[in-house]
């Protein structure tokens, strides 16, 4: 082959070399371009689209300022309620307390003789006690209303003013006729409206004459406890509570009477369902009737305020970090 021949065609060679060279940096040009306003696409849609989260997160901080201020101005007017509620609930304590029996009533009729042991599960309470003198008997009511909180003590004062009506003005002393009038009173005062009567009272009474030297008693629902020479004795109540019911009509019932011969000295205890049911201990059940009788039999020598010690420090041992179950009203009373 000539020189001039081999020339010529190395320089196609090259031509051909140079045109796909060319061809390819057009290509990889066009594809640069193509991803360059792809990626500019994507970045103006991130930018909208964190525009758009960021208003909205604006939004919703702007949202969450005004909750805050609204659960703010709720939790002030709760507050504010509350406290409201909580002087009503004193002021309505200090009107029941005004209706028990003071101390200074207590000691005047039973001297050192008696205690109470008096626990509200709220502030106000369903259990309520009665008592009064009269010649020589001295008469004893404890009573459990429906309920406890304001419900119950609400009901407390209607048995108050009941027992005041019965016994201080009608001049009815034996239990089981006190008994059969607040029966028939508490159905009266619900029913004169036509009212369907819900509220009842569960009711212990005893009645003790110093002249017969005789106990006498009453109860629906609340056993007597007594320990005369060194035993105890549980008389059984009748077992309606006073205002029941049937059909909307009054149950027409008469109460057993029991009558007690105090010729030693003798230490009566009457109580509300409040203690024996309250919830405690290891296994968290209830504290049960025969715990406490066993309490109040090993403790009916002590003076009885120092029973009344006894009692409710067993009880908050009991207890322990629990809340309290019910009202709690433990009235315990030595005749001698």
């Amino acid at each position: 082959m000539e020189p001039s021949e081999e020339l010529g065609e190395q320089d196609s060679v090259w031509k051909r070399r140079f045109e796909r060279e060319r061809a390819m940096r057009k290509e990889a040009e066009k594809l640069l371009e193509e991803k360059s306003l792809q990626l500019f696409h994507l970045n103006q849609s991130l930018e909208e689209k964190v525009q758009a989260a960021t208003e909205e997160l604006k939004q919703n901080n702007e949202e969450l300022i005004s909750m805050l201020e609204f659960v703010n101005k709720q939790k002030q007017i709760i507050s504010e309620k509350s406290n409201d509620i909580q002087k009503s609930m004193q002021a309505s304590w200090r009107i029941q307390k005004a209706i028990l029996p003071s101390e200074t009533v207590l000691n005047k009729i039973f001297g050192a003789n008696y205690f109470v042991c008096y626990r509200p599960k709220n502030t106000v309470s369903g259990d309520f006690y009665w008592v009064c003198e009269k010649d020589d008997k001295k008469i004893v009511v404890v009573a459990d209303c429906t309920g406890h909180g304001v419900q119950g003590a609400l009901m407390s004062l209607i048995g108050n003013s009941l027992l005041n009506i019965i016994i201080l003005e009608n001049n009815v002393t034996l239990p089981d006729h006190i008994l059969y009038y607040l029966n028939n009173f508490l159905y009266d005062f619900f029913a004169k409206n036509n009212q369907k009567v819900y509220e009842s009272m569960d009711v212990s009474v005893v009645m003790y004459s110093s002249k017969a030297k005789k106990l006498r008693y009453s109860g629906v629902m609340q056993a007597l406890y007594y320990v005369q020479k060194n035993k105890l004795i549980e008389i059984k109540p009748n077992r309606n509570s006073l205002g029941m019911t049937k059909d909307g009509e009054l149950l027409e019932m008469f109460f057993d009477s029991h009558e007690v011969l105090i010729d030693s000295p003798t230490v009566v205890y009457l109580a509300t369902d409040g203690y024996k049911d309250q919830f405690g201990g290891k296994d968290n059940r209830k504290f049960l009737a025969k715990n406490f009788k066993n309490y109040l039999l090993a403790s009916h020598h002590l003076p009885m305020r120092e029973q009344q010690t006894i009692l409710e420090q067993e009880l908050a041992l009991w207890q322990g970090g629990i809340k309290q179950t019910d009202d709690i009203l433990v009235f315990g009373l030595k005749l001698t």
